[in-house]
């Protein structure tokens, strides 16, 4: 099968790589190719050519902005995009399948199945729509993203969301054939789990953008005077890093902001961990989370349902309620006697829903029916 995929409007490969999720994004295509033989045309927005090595030649670049000159107005960029499916006419008319990678920017690959006739999979990795309202984008933004969630149920052939919460959303917000709705969750990759005990016992790991969503400011509020017993270490960047160095010194917290680095890496670290918390106040189906299960590390999340879905309080992992301070869980979690079998069904839990042979099977199953 050959699948001429659509990045997000204004998001490359390279974005990938200087994210440190390039490896990771691409071992899924890896495995569709080795066994069901899928090749890919990745089309990105920049030149991209250099960023693939030789391990990935099922993969070709197509750098949109090498060919196609974008006006640095946003208005203007964003009317310039509807014409990109007219520019690679000889790329796509020999192509099996569209495939969208998020929503935004989907107007592309709707008008490319319109003009060539083929199929088209829109895969969400977030509800782009229910994001902006909790996120409270200006009442423009949220009636575009829910004018284009509405076109891409319409025109898709297969639409994936990676939640049951996002399913449900969906369902409820919008007239659709609900049948072309699918839940394919995010995936984990195979892990050889390190031993619990042998974990740090006074540091906590954490891992996301450094802004609202992730709720960092709670966190280190209520580790208050935390700084002589505990570490937090966060990886992640984002425009929240200067507000949240200071808030965490007038607090007298311990945090160590880490930055990006490469996924693979990320993996390796997350062993070293017995306890991973998340303050988010949304999330879609969260990677950071599924990777830090499938690593063995016990979970603290917050009371959200797209977090509830994948722990079971108690059972492989924490859910802090609303009204409960994150220190003082901590602290009680920290002293159960049970935390190693916690660590043991958290891994063995999310491998027999998330593991990337199973996912790669599911997104087989449903493209295949396609073509």
């Amino acid at each position: 099968m050959k699948i001429a995929l659509f990045f997000s409007f204004q998001t490359s490969i390279s974005t990938w790589k200087n994210n440190g999720t390039l490896d990771k994004e691409l071992q899924i295509f890896k495995i569709l190719n080795e066994k069901y033989g899928f090749k890919y045309k990745f089309f990105t927005y920049d030149y991209d050519f250099e960023a693939l090595d030789s391990i990935y030649d099922f993969i070709e670049i197509v750098g949109i902005n090498s060919k196609y000159k974008f006006s640095n107005y946003k208005i203007i960029k964003f009317l310039s995009s509807f014409f990109i499916p007219f520019k690679y006419r000889s790329h796509l008319k020999n192509i099996d399948l569209i495939q969208q990678n998020q929503l935004n920017g989907s107007w592309v690959s709707i008008i490319a199945k319109l003009i060539y006739k083929k199929p088209l999979f829109i895969r969400t990795g977030f509800d782009l729509y229910l994001f902006s309202i909790n996120s409270n984008k200006n009442f423009l933004k949220r009636i575009f993203f829910k004018i284009l969630t509405w076109l891409g149920l319409k025109t898709s052939n297969l639409y994936s969301v990676t939640s049951n919460c996002d399913y449900d959303f969906l369902i409820n917000s919008f007239k659709f054939d609900s049948q072309k709705l699918v839940i394919i969750p995010n995936w984990v990759p195979k892990i050889k789990l390190q031993d619990y005990s042998k974990r740090f016992a006074n540091k906590i790991i954490s891992v996301g953008r450094l802004e609202k969503q992730k709720n960092y400011a709670k966190l280190i509020t209520e580790f208050k005077n935390s700084e002589l017993e505990f570490e937090i270490d966060i990886y992640g960047s984002g425009s929240q890093q200067n507000y949240l160095k200071q808030l965490a010194q007038k607090n007298k917290v311990k945090v160590n902001f880490l930055g990006n680095i490469e996924n693979n890496m990320l993996i390796a670290i997350l062993q070293n961990y017995k306890f991973y918390i998340t303050s988010a106040i949304y999330e879609g189906n969260p990677k950071s989370v599924l990777e830090a299960l499938a690593s063995g590390c016990v979970v603290i999340a917050s009371d959200i349902d797209n977090h509830k879905e994948i722990i079971q309080n108690g059972i492989n992992g924490f859910i802090v309620p609303s009204t409960k301070n994150y220190f003082e869980e901590f602290v009680e979690i920290s002293n159960k006697n049970n935390l190693d079998k916690i660590s043991s069904n958290a891994a063995s839990n999310i491998f027999k829903t998330n593991s990337i042979d199973l996912i790669s099977k599911k997104y087989y199953e449903n493209l295949i029916n396609l073509i």
